[in-house]
């Protein structure tokens, strides 16, 4: 048994707490920046040493829930997600939530059950041709992936208003994370930014990832549609080509084809993983594990690149 020099990957870091019998102590995404000398210290004292200093800037993130939730079930969602990036005083969330309201027959029952009446919110409304609504699900996600039906964002425009104006107040933020529908309106808020930029009118996006957690594409709005009107029904080339997408959904989610098809199309740097649930957020700590490694590369390869 020896130490390597560089840093070490998350299999290597699960060697070294193995050697140290120390499978109880957790293990977190942060400690890839520290060395095997510190790491095996740590892991030898059963996590009682001193943690080496934490990097020189904190991860910060802005985390949005999906429709029908609020930042307390947003907070509920990425807790696992949360603890895989690391301790709280380097890895800091803020949770924004949307000002729509949702209706009551689309709540799920189980968060009124766990988190009370409310309020619950979502980004913006949606109607569709079909007819059909969120509460009969399988026509719904069959709806979805009908290029023949049309669907309709109402007040999809003063979100991404509203969204940007947060960031621009209280960001940066090093990564957007987005929860089914939060992670529609990351996607679209990327793309917008990045269509304002090519025309010369804003900057590009200043974050280093967006993080899409059980998400969809868009469906009706300007910024990279999954059936754009008149054109073909997938993206020729990714309207997002170069910002990192970490993309995580359930292998049981009626949406997943779905959703993988389309940020397939989207996102040109798309890191896709899966978990075994169904519509929700990976309970599996290896899963989250390795979503929080793919996040801490994409923030340092942000931040170690020129400019």
């Amino acid at each position: 048994f020896f130490l390597h020099t560089d840093m070490p990957s998350m299999e290597r870091l699960l060697e070294l707490r193995a050697a140290a019998f120390a499978d109880d102590v957790e293990v977190h995404a942060v400690m890839l920046s520290w060395d095997e000398e510190r790491l095996s210290t740590y892991f030898e004292s059963g996590g009682k040493a001193s943690a080496p200093p934490p990097p020189q800037r904190s991860l910060r993130v802005l985390s949005l829930h999906g429709g029908g939730g609020n930042r307390n079930v947003n907070a509920m969602q990425v807790s696992r997600l949360r603890r895989a990036l690391g301790p709280p005083d380097v890895v800091h969330f803020d949770f924004l939530e949307g000002d729509h309201a949702w209706k009551s027959e689309n709540i799920d029952p189980r968060l009124v059950q766990l988190f009370g009446p409310g309020p619950y919110w979502g980004w913006y409304g949606v109607e569709n041709a079909s007819g059909h609504g969120q509460n009969d699900r399988d026509a719904y996600v069959k709806a979805m992936m009908d290029p023949a039906v049309a669907f309709e964002y109402i007040g999809y425009e003063a979100a991404l208003d509203r969204l940007e104006r947060h960031i621009s107040e209280h960001g940066p933020y090093d990564a957007l994370v987005g929860f089914s529908q939060g992670a529609i309106m990351v996607t679209m808020l990327t793309a917008r930014a990045l269509q304002r930029a090519a025309r010369g009118e804003g900057a590009p996006p200043a974050w280093a990832c967006n993080v899409l957690l059980s998400a969809l594409p868009p469906r009706a709005s300007p910024y990279a549609p999954i059936f754009p009107p008149g054109g073909s029904p997938l993206h020729a080339s990714p309207p997002i080509a170069r910002l990192p997408a970490i993309a995580c959904m359930g292998r049981q989610d009626p949406f997943a084809p779905y959703g993988r098809q389309g940020l397939g199309s989207i996102y040109g740097a798309l890191e896709w993983f899966e978990h075994g649930g169904g519509h929700e957020t990976a309970k599996e700590a290896e899963v989250n594990s390795e979503v929080a490694e793919a996040i801490w590369r994409a923030v340092e390869g942000h931040r170690s690149s020129p400019g």
